[in-house]
């Protein structure tokens, strides 16, 4: 997991500097959330992340939805499902605008699994009007004649299979993933066939589906099969390219920018953009 905490520190400074163009700009979030099929768990939301374990049942209100003006660099909701005797969180899937489940055609939602974060769609008019006291009355009015919400979601329950990444790959910092895990049928069951789709996000790779073991399922990608009952496949992840090219950003770290040399061997100081040679491997610098 090379040079992750590069990408990090990059993607944090231009959080900040997002943040101080608009320090006054606010969006509406209207979020509500269901669990399908009806009574195979329950739902909570929540607009701010439970910090520690205790606090859950004080951050997530045993509420389906919520409803508020947001910094608009905070687009953000949380997530808890719990899922009823007999059944598994299966993931998240985001309405296509007909207000019910439809297996297949709703869009999958990213999501981190410790503690159920997801990206919020929010009300795409942005209330900036040089203060913060009248931006927010201006987004707080607007709220109040909202007639239906930003983002509806279901939680997906199901009595088959479910596939996930890897839990210690789960982890992001901003916009930062591995990758993620798409279902064909979030609410399969036992018997019925199921395909899981790793997709790796930028400067990552597919390796291979584990069981929870970590016994290796297969390399093949996407896995096809038929659904057990509460068996879990995990997604694997590798930095770089299946080539054997690490792909990666040197710059805001300088232990990143250690140890390169060019292709003919001489040692760079500060390397470029370009393909270069670290620790025995080629690196492609962005």
């Amino acid at each position: 997991m090379k040079n992750i905490t590069t990408l990090r520190m990059l993607f944090a400074a231009m959080l900040l500097v997002a943040g101080s163009l608009h320090g006054f700009a606010y969006n509406n979030v209207w979020v509500k959330a269901e669990a399908y099929p009806t009574g195979a768990g329950k739902v909570y939301l929540s607009n701010w992340n439970p910090v520690q374990e205790e606090d859950q049942n004080f951050n997530y209100e045993p509420t389906m939805e919520f409803k508020r003006s947001i910094d608009i660099g905070a687009s953000t909701a949380f997530i808890m499902a719990q899922p009823a005797e007999g059944y598994v969180f299966a993931g998240i899937a985001r309405d296509n605008g007909n207000g019910v489940y439809d297996n297949g055609i709703d869009e999958q939602v990213r999501r981190r699994e410790e503690d159920g974060f997801f990206t919020a769609v929010y009300d795409p008019t942005e209330y900036n009007l040089g203060s913060s006291s009248a931006s927010m009355a201006a987004a707080q009015e607007a709220l109040e004649q909202m007639e239906k919400p930003t983002d509806y979601i279901f939680a997906v329950f199901t009595k088959g299979d479910v596939g996930r990444v890897t839990p210690e790959q789960s982890t992001f910092f901003t916009n930062i993933y591995l990758g993620t895990v798409v279902s064909s049928k979030l609410d399969n069951q036992p018997g019925e066939e199921v395909t899981f789709t790793a997709m790796a996000d930028a400067h990552f790779h597919f390796v291979s589906w584990t069981d929870v073991e970590g016994n290796v399922v297969s390399t093949e990608n996407p896995l096809t099969v038929t659904a057990q009952g509460g068996k879990v496949y995990l997604a694997t992840f590798e930095q770089g390219d299946p080539d054997g090219i690490d792909d990666v950003l040197v710059g805001s770290d300088p232990s990143a920018a250690a140890g390169y040399t060019d292709l003919q061997g001489r040692a760079v100081a500060q390397p470029r953009k370009g393909l270069y040679v670290r620790q025995g491997k080629k690196v492609l610098v962005r």
